[in-house]
């Protein structure tokens, strides 16, 4: 076939080619790349870290040559693309979904963007710059939206529905590594994909200061759980009752727990369930798991549980003294991380950990039985007027983002307060002061945590920046 004609056909569908000799099948696919920037080609495709051949080339569209050999060509792909312009991208593509027909979204030069999306434009296909980075929760313009799928390094949301919707979006990202970024982004792409660049985050910007107020510190960088995926937005809550001390890291309110430990009361033993199973645990059998806190390192054997009815799962369990060390680093330390078997390490945010471990390792000791049950609400634990007790100041620490919020604070106090902000370091940073009555705005990050003290300093209570302006009374 000419390669004329060849160009024509692919251009149209997806080339099969199939070469019988015996029983032997040799299957090798072309498919056809552009992008949306005019005068820009993708000159060479890399399919995991080896070079394609180059078919031919019609216009802007590339064609490329995938052979397998006697192995049938999938669907998804691994690709590194290199274009004329020296931009380079790597995705996972589904080459099948895009009809073997690849448009790569390097964003439009010289133009500016429509108004409008495109009339059909229902949906996003997101994609991080990198291929080891995924993308766990997705907000438009501060408002969560609904995952409809989760690929590698790419995710796919449902636009809101109705007309008059911009172009120019407030993206907000958290990451598989545990990052929160945000982007201003044009979603009015040709095929409704984006591509969203990681690189940018080298300085987070920290709180900006009220007019008067002393100006921050320089930005710290904040604690690495070491490349691990981290698993940060639940909460570390505790109930005690008169028999049984229970100790979660969870979402409130719903079954999504991944560590659950119990004990009862004044046994000096705790059980712990990691929820999270891995291959090679079974009921009844032994598997290693590994907790790493810090400078802390310790491999302990847990048994797999019984199957799980509903999802059908053993899960590791494990013993543990009071006294162990374990529960001095859950307290003190950023991050928990943790390998059962030969699974992938993981880590879990120690963040408000302490102001739940503290009591429910007091409830399980054995001299705490003299004492009267404390009376905690389930979740989360707080002292009043706060998200964290003051008691757990010392290991709490403010979370590098880039998304703006607002605190509004109204002192309904008979006395005077101080504002402080706990740094990248967990220090506290001096900002404003109210007097009794008055009312203060705040502006400040997403995530980023906050000190209330009296004029002499005295914790009053902590609070969390949210991802909307957050009104707080302090005193009630």
């Amino acid at each position: 076939m000419r390669l004329s004609n060849l160009v024509k056909f692919a251009a149209a569908s997806a080339l099969g080619l199939v070469v019988m000799s015996g029983t032997t099948r040799a299957d090798t696919r072309i498919f056809s790349v552009e992008t949306d920037r005019p005068g820009v080609t993708i000159t060479a495709v890399q399919r995991d870290g080896q070079p394609l051949s180059e078919a031919g080339r019609s216009g802007a569209r590339t064609f490329f040559e995938i052979d397998m050999g006697s192995a049938t060509v999938p669907c998804s792909n691994q690709l590194a693309f290199a274009a004329s312009n020296g931009q380079s991208l790597e995705f996972i593509v589904d080459l099948c979904a895009h009809n073997w027909q690849v448009t790569l979204p390097l964003g439009i030069a010289e133009a500016p963007p429509p108004s409008l999306p495109p009339g059909g434009l229902t949906s996003l296909t997101i994609y991080t710059d990198d291929a080891n980075v995924g993308i766990e929760e997705v907000h438009l313009d501060r408002t969560p939206m609904t995952i409809g799928f989760s690929q590698a390094n790419a995710v796919s949301i449902t636009l809101p529905p109705g007309g008059g919707v911009k172009c120019e979006r407030d993206l907000g990202l958290l990451l598989t590594d545990g990052r929160r970024i945000a982007r201003l982004v044009n979603i009015c792409t040709p095929d409704g994909a984006i591509v969203v660049g990681l690189d940018d985050d080298s300085a987070i910007p920290t709180p900006p200061p009220v007019v008067g107020s002393p100006p921050p510190v320089a930005s710290v960088p904040a604690p690495s759980a070491g490349g691990f995926q981290v698993i940060e937005n639940l909460t570390w809550a505790h109930h005690v009752d008169n028999e049984r001390a229970r100790l979660v890291y969870g979402l409130p309110n719903s079954d999504q727990i991944e560590f659950h430990a119990n004990c009862s009361r004044g046994s000096n033993q705790v059980d712990v369930i990691i929820e999270r199973s891995a291959p090679g645990v079974r009921p009844g059998l032994s598997v290693p798991v590994t907790f790493t806190a810090g400078v802390f390192a310790e491999t302990y054997s847990a048994v797999g549980s019984e199957f799980d009815p509903i999802g059908g799962l053993s899960k590791p369990r494990l013993a543990f003294s009071v006294d162990d060390p374990i529960w001095g680093m859950l307290i003190q330390k950023d991050f928990l991380v943790i390998q059962t078997g030969s699974a992938p390490a993981y880590a879990l945010s120690l963040t408000g950990s302490g102001a739940a471990a503290r009591p429910f390792i007091a409830a399980c000791k054995a001299q705490s039985i003299a004492f009267p049950p404390p009376v905690t609400p389930p979740l989360p634990v707080a002292q009043a007027g706060g998200d964290y007790a003051c008691a757990e100041e010392n290991v709490l620490f403010s979370q590098r983002t880039d998304i703006q919020s607002r605190l509004i604070f109204s002192n309904a106090l008979s006395q005077s307060v101080q504002l402080f902000w706990l740094d990248y370091d967990g220090r506290r940073q001096a900002y404003m002061s109210l007097t009794p009555g008055e009312t203060g705005v705040q502006p400040t990050f997403f995530t980023h945590t906050w000190l209330v003290a009296d004029s002499s300093g005295r914790c009053l209570s902590i609070y969390d920046a949210r991802l909307n302006d957050r009104n707080i009374v302090i005193g009630q």
